[in-house]
């Protein structure tokens, strides 16, 4: 939860791995569950471990409060996925976790 929205992020397939198109899904809802619709949204991919640049993420509408991104990871690893956006003027953010090969 990030002030009043939950942020999900889900794979449709199990497992990813790097090299290969993986589907990632969010869910911007209120804490009953109501979607949100954003200002604005940006994503981005980071493994903090190593010093490679920024993925941009594209998140495109897929129904109420959902959101769906087609993104490929360059490597095998730990990596974070940021979010951030606009809401109501205020700024609101997150990050997920997401192992990608058999680490």
């Amino acid at each position: 939860m990030v002030g009043l929205l939950q942020l999900k992020l889900g794979e449709k397939e199990p497992g990813i791995a790097a090299l290969r198109s993986a589907v990632l899904r969010l869910r911007l809802v209120d804490p009953q569950g109501k979607p949100l619709p954003p200002e604005e949204l940006q994503a981005e991919a980071v493994m903090s471990s190593m010093s490679h640049e920024r993925e941009a993420i594209i998140f495109r509408p897929a129904g109420p409060g959902g959101y769906e991104a087609t993104h490929t990871f360059s490597m095998d690893g730990q990596w974070e996925v940021r979010v951030r956006g606009r809401l109501e003027g205020r700024a609101f953010a997150a990050t997920f976790h997401v192992q990608v090969g058999s680490f």
